[in-house]
């Protein structure tokens, strides 16, 4: 899922520093999250590009006490959140999403899930990856 977070005025330093909590949480122990990136494409601006391995590992992530407090910090200090959900999330899950004020487009485009039992093709990620390093130098020459 991509998720755009629209920072309250005078909030990034606090938004930034929970979103450190986060991704130190997620680089410990989280089984089954297959991507966590995090950009500032502007300021007041955070966008998200998490990728679960199924909607399980989804809710666990959310469950995950540690997980809790330093995303509770960020919704508070965001004006507006806004998910878009590859493939078709089940009604748990934009239950979840709701509850925080994320809201899902109808209009999600068009997703290929090629293992919806949560085992990714480990070729595709691996050129994934190796194409990482590229797309942050295009990006970083088109700034």
């Amino acid at each position: 899922m991509k998720i755009r977070w629209d920072i309250k005025e005078g909030s990034e330093g606090a938004f930034r520093h929970n979103h450190e909590q986060l991704c130190t949480v997620m680089s410990e122990d989280h089984p089954g999250v297959i991507a966590y990136h995090v950009d500032y494409p502007e300021p007041g601006v955070s966008e998200w590009v998490e990728i679960y391995a199924n909607k399980d590992v989804f809710r666990a992530h959310l469950a995950n006490e540690k997980v809790q407090a330093p995303l509770g910090e960020i919704i508070g200090v965001c004006d507006k959140i806004t998910c878009r959900c590859w493939g078709d999330p089940d009604a748990a899950s934009k239950d979840i999403l709701a509850g925080f004020g994320a809201g899902v487009p109808r209009d999600r485009g068009r997703s290929v899930i090629r293992e919806p039992g949560g085992r990714p093709d480990l070729s595709d990620l691996k050129m994934l990856v190796r194409a990482l390093p590229r797309v942050g130098e295009v990006l970083t020459e088109a700034t």
